[in-house]
This record gives C-alpha cells, sequence and structure tokens, in this order.
C-alpha cells in the first residue's frame, strides 16, 4: 500500500475548499445588477444592486442572473 504525503492530503483539501467556495459565491460589480434564482422563482428580495460578494447555494439549487444596469443610448 502506498503511502500519501501530508503536502498531497493539504493540496488537495485547499483545492476541495477553493471550489466549493468558487460555486457557493458570486460577485456583483458597479454596473451590474444579479438576482438570484430558486429552482426557477426569483423574490424581490433576491435582487442585488449593492457591489460585493454574495453567498448562496451551489447550482442546481440557486442560480445567478446578472443584468447590465448601464444607459444605452
Amino acid at each position: 500500500m502506498r503511502k500519501v504525503s501530508i503536502s498531497t492530503l493539504l493540496l488537495a483539501g485547499g483545492l476541495a475548499v477553493m471550489f466549493a467556495l468558487y460555486f457557493c459565491t458570486f460577485q456583483v460589480r458597479f454596473s451590474e445588477v444579479a438576482v438570484r434564482v430558486q429552482l426557477g422563482r426569483a423574490s424581490a428580495s433576491s435582487v442585488y444592486t449593492e457591489p460585493g460578494l454574495w453567498f448562496k447555494w451551489p447550482p442546481p439549487i440557486e442560480t445567478v442572473r446578472k443584468y447590465d444596469r448601464r444607459l444605452r443610448t
């Protein structure tokens, strides 16, 4: 049986945490409006206009749709 080094386990754990954070967060820029849709439905409280980093459930449960709010002429 092969022994797995501690550094390999730490690297794999770090990558797993990074992927989990990537799938459970979304960023709203100052020129966007984001709507968080849960199982195909959106409510008035799921509209994000403030820029920043926000949390959500992973993609099968919640998705985020972003819209540009800049004036187009």
